[in-house]
C-alpha cells in the first residue's frame, strides 16, 4: 500500500474512534488490514464486524438490548486496539524508525523475549552475590568485571526489548511483576524495567501495561515506586482520551486516590513536572542573560558551549570577592539573576541540564537509551574505576542535586581526563571533605534519597531522554502534553483541596504562568472569597491583556479590602486601559486622600482629567506635581500640554521655552512648534519642527509627521491644508540646512 493510502486510512480510523463512529472506522480498517495481509489483524477484523453486525440486526428488530451501550464501547476498544498492531506492523515492516530497527534487530538475533533476559539478570544477581560472599575482598577481580559486563549487556536486553515489545499477554504481566518481587535483582534493574513500560506504553497503547504501573504505585521499594507514579501519570496524559473507554483503569486511580501517601506524592509530582517545564527558559536564561553579563562584567570570560550554572557561581564568586568590581555597574544586576537562579534550583528547578548536555553529545555510553534512564551504580563498568581512582567523585555522586544520567556524564568526564590534569583539584577536594569530618571513602551513596528527591532526579533524567537522545522518540515526548494534571478528571479529584489549590496557583503564579493559575485562584475565591484570591486572578487577567475582566477581580477584591492601594492602583490601570476615565479619577482620588504628595499618581489623574476636558481640576493637580517635582521636568511638560489643549497659547510657549532650554527631546521640539504655530509665529514653528527632524534623526519629515496630533491641531483651529503647507515649508527648511 502507498504510503499517502495508508496514512489517509490510519488517519480516518483513529479520527472515527476518537468520535466514537465505530461504523467508519470499521471500513477504514478493512483497507488497512487487507493491505497489510497479516492474517491475525484480519481475523480480529472479522470477528469484530461479525458480533457488530449482530447487535446491529438485534436493533433493527426492536429488541431490547439493556447491554447494548457496554456491548458498543467493548467494541470500540478493540477497533483501537486493531488499529493499534496495525499501526506497528507497518511500522515494522517499513523499519525506518528507532524503534523499528532495534526491534528487527533482536528478532534477528533471537534476543525479542524480554523475560529471558529478566530471568538472566537474577541468575547475574545471584552468581555476583555468591562470588562476593565466598571472597569479599575481592572487589575488582576478573570475575567481578566478567560478571558486571555481563549484567550490562542483559539490562540493554531486557530494556530494548521491553520497550519495543508489543502488547502484554497476560502472562507477561505476571512475569514482570514477579521480576520486582524478586530479591536477587538490583534495584536499579527494576527501576530500569519500570522505565522500559513506560517507554513502550508511550509509544503503543497497552491496558496490561498501564495497570501494572499503577499496581506498583504504592510499592514500599522507593525507586519502583517513584517511576511506577511518574510512569502511570505520564501514560494516562498520553492516553487521556483513549481510556474514557477503561473505567476499570479509573477505578484502580480511584483506589490509590485512597490512600494519603499517594495523594501527596502526586502533589509533589505534579510540582514537579510543571517545574521541568521551565528547565528551557532556565537553559535561555543562563545562555541569553547571566552568562553574557558575566562576560561583560569579569575581564577575560570567554563563553563556552557547556558553562552552566556551577561555573557561573564560580565566577560571580570571584567578582563579588574582588574590591575593585565595587564601582561595576553589572553586579547589583547580576547578583540579582543569580540570586534567582538559586532559589529556583532550591525548589528543585533543572539548572544543570545544560553544562552536561554538551558532554551527553560526547560519550558512546549514551549512545545507548537504557543507559539514560538506568539509575546510577557506582559499580557500573563505566564509571567503577573512577569512582576507586578519585575519592572526591564520590561526593558529589553521592548528591540528589544531581540526576543519575548526570553523575554518569560527571563520571565519564573525570574517565576521560589525561593523567596529569586534576590531580591537584583532586586532591584539594578530598582534604576540604576530610575537612569536614568526612572519610571520603566511607561516603554514603544516594541510595537512601527520599522519595521526593528520587522523583526529581527521575523526572530530570526522562526530561534529557526525550530531549536530549540522539534517537528520542520526539513523537512520543511527554513533556509535549499538557501536565497540568486538573485538567484530567480522575486525577483532578485527588488534587482539589484548598490547600493544594493554593499550592499550585501559588507555583504557576511565581512561575509566571497566568494561563494556567487563573482558574485556580478563580476557583479559590468562589470557595473562600478573599481579596487575595480576587486580587490575584485579576492580575492574572490584567498580564492576559483581559482588561475588563481583571477590572472586574480587582473591583471584588476592593469591595472585600476597600483599603488597598495595590488594588485601586492596578484597577485605575484597568480603568485606564478601557477609557473608562471618570473612575479612573475616582480611584485616584481614594489613593491621593492617602498619599498626597505622591508626583505619580497626581499626574496620572491630570491626565486621566484631560481626556475627560475637566481642565481645571487637571491644572490644579499639574501644579502640585510640579511643586513637588520640578527637577524631573515631567509635570512642566504636562502643564504645557495641557495648556496647548486649552487654548492657553501664551502659557504653553512660555512652558515649552523652558524645557527648550533645558534637555529637550524629539517631542519636546515638536509640541514646541505646536504652541509657536498655534500662538502665530510661523517662523519659530518652522525652525523648532526642524529642530525636533533633527533630534529624531531623520533628514525630512515623513509624510505622518503631524498625524499623531492632527485631531489636536484641528480641534485648535488648523485646518488639514494648514498640515500640508506646514510640512512642505519644514521640509524646505530641512533641505536648506
Amino acid at each position: 500500500m502507498e504510503q499517502h493510502t495508508y496514512e489517509a486510512l490510519r488517519k480516518e480510523a483513529r479520527t472515527a474512534l476518537d468520535a466514537g463512529r465505530l461504523g467508519d472506522a470499521l471500513h477504514a480498517l478493512e483497507g488497512l488490514t487487507g493491505a497489510g495481509g497479516q492474517w491475525d489483524n484480519i481475523s480480529a477484523l472479522g470477528e469484530i464486524k461479525e458480533a457488530y453486525g449482530m447487535m446491529l440486526d438485534y436493533m433493527e428488530r426492536g429488541s431490547a438490548d439493556p447491554g447494548r451501550e457496554a456491548m458498543y464501547t467493548d467494541f470500540v476498544r478493540r477497533a483501537g486496539e486493531l488499529l493499534d498492531r496495525v499501526e506497528r506492523d507497518r511500522e515494522l515492516h517499513e523499519a525506518r524508525s528507532r524503534y523499528a530497527t532495534v526491534r528487527v534487530t533482536l528478532d534477528r538475533l533471537g534476543q525479542a523475549d524480554w523475560t529471558v533476559a529478566a530471568r538472566r539478570l537474577v541468575e547475574n544477581a545471584e552468581a555476583l552475590a555468591a562470588f562476593r560472599h565466598a571472597r569479599p575482598a575481592d572487589k575488582g577481580s576478573n570475575r567481578v568485571r566478567s560478571l558486571r559486563e555481563e549484567h550490562v549487556r542483559l539490562y540493554r536486553t531486557l530494556f530494548e526489548a521491553l520497550a519495543t515489545g508489543a502488547p502484554w499477554t497476560p502472562a507477561e504481566a505476571e512475569a514482570a511483576a514477579a521480576f520486582l518481587s524478586e530479591a536477587a535483582p538490583a534495584v536499579a534493574d527494576k527501576g530500569l524495567l519500570v522505565s522500559a513500560v513506560t517507554l513502550a506504553l508511550l509509544h503503543v497503547f497497552d491496558v496490561r501495561k498501564l495497570a501494572f504501573l499503577l499496581d506498583h504505585s504504592l510499592s514500599s521499594c522507593v525507586p519502583v515506586r517513584v517511576r511506577a507514579q511518574v510512569g502511570a501519570v505520564l501514560c494516562y496524559v498520553r492516553h487521556a482520551r483513549r481510556l474514557e473507554l477503561y473505567p476499570e483503569v479509573e477505578a484502580r486511580v480511584v483506589l490509590l486516590g485512597d490512600d494519603a501517601t499517594f495523594r501527596a506524592e502526586l502533589l509533589t509530582m505534579q510540582l514537579q513536572l510543571l517545574m521541568s517545564l521551565e528547565t528551557k527558559k532556565i537553559e535561555k536564561n543562563l545562555r541569553e542573560d547571566i552568562i553574557p553579563e558575566m562576560m561583560r562584567g569579569v575581564p577575560g570570560m570567554k563563553p563556552g558551549k557547556s558553562l552552566g550554572l556551577d561555573e557561573a557561581t564560580a565566577r560571580f564568586s570571584e567578582l563579588a570577592a574582588n574590591p575593585e568590581w565595587d564601582k561595576n555597574e553589572h553586579l547589583e544586576r547580576l547578583e540579582q539573576k543569580m540570586h534567582e537562579l538559586a532559589e529556583m534550583q532550591a525548589r528543585g528547578a533543572d539548572v544543570f541540564m545544560g553544562s552536561f548536555a554538551v558532554l551527553k553529545q560526547r560519550f558512546p555510553f549514551f549512545e545507548v537509551g537504557a543507559n539514560w534512564l538506568y539509575p546510577f551504580d557506582e559499580e557500573h563498568p563505566a564509571v567503577s574505576d573512577v569512582l576507586r581512582g578519585k575519592p572526591f567523585a564520590k561526593f558529589i555522586t553521592a548528591n540528589d542535586g544531581l540526576c543519575s544520567s548526570d553523575k554518569y556524564s560527571f563520571c565519564l568526564m573525570l574517565s576521560h581526563m589525561p593523567d596529569g590534569m586534576g590531580g591537584a583539584a583532586s586532591d584539594q577536594l578530598t582534604e576540604a571533605i576530610r575537612s569536614q569530618g568526612i572519610e571520603p571513602d566511607n561516603l554514603p551513596g544516594a541510595a537512601g534519597a527520599s522519595a521526593e528527591a528520587e522523583r526529581r532526579m527521575y523526572i530530570q533524567d526522562l526530561y534529557r531522554f526525550f530531549k536530549l537522545y540522539r534517537h528520542r522518540p520526539v513523537a512520543d515526548d511527554p513533556f509535549r502534553l499538557n501536565l497540568l494534571l486538573t485538567d484530567y478528571a480522575p486525577l483532578r479529584r485527588f488534587l482539589s483541596d484548598d490547600d493544594t489549590l493554593r499550592q499550585l496557583a501559588a507555583f504557576l503564579f511565581r512561575e509566571e504562568s497566568y494561563m494556567q493559575a487563573l482558574p485556580f485562584y478563580e476557583e479559590l475565591a468562589r470557595r473562600v472569597p478573599e481579596a487575595e484570591w480576587f486580587q490575584k486572578a485579576g492580575y492574572c487577567h490584567h498580564a492576559l491583556k483581559d482588561y475588563a475582566a481583571a477590572a472586574d477581580a480587582y473591583e471584588k477584591a476592593n469591595l472585600l479590602k476597600p483599603d488597598s492601594a495595590w488594588t485601586l492602583g492596578r484597577l485605575a490601570t484597568c480603568y485606564r486601559r478601557l477609557g473608562r476615565w471618570a473612575d479612573a479619577v475616582a480611584c485616584y482620588a481614594e489613593l491621593e486622600a492617602v498619599r498626597p504628595d505622591d508626583t505619580r499618581l497626581l499626574l496620572l489623574a491630570a491626565d486621566s482629567l484631560i481626556r475627560l476636558e475637566r481642565y481645571d481640576e487637571a491644572f490644579a493637580r499639574l501644579y502640585k506635581a510640579d511643586y513637588l517635582d520640578h527637577e524631573s521636568g515631567t509635570a512642566l511638560r504636562a502643564l504645557a500640554w495641557c495648556s496647548l489643549l486649552t487654548g492657553k497659547n501664551e502659557q504653553a510657549a512660555r512652558y515649552y521655552a523652558q524645557i527648550v532650554d533645558g534637555q529637550p527631546t524629539a517631542d519636546d521640539y515638536l509640541n514646541a512648534g505646536h504652541a509657536a504655530w498655534l500662538r502665530g509665529d510661523v517662523g519659530a514653528a518652522v525652525e523648532l519642527y526642524r529642530l525636533s527632524l533633527k533630534a529624531a534623526g531623520k533628514p525630512l519629515a515623513p509624510t505622518d509627521f503631524f498625524d499623531a496630533d492632527a485631531d489636536v491641531l484641528h480641534r485648535l483651529g488648523k485646518t488639514p491644508t494648514d498640515l500640508h503647507l506646514m510640512l512642505d515649508l519644514v521640509n524646505r527648511a530641512a533641505a536648506a540646512g
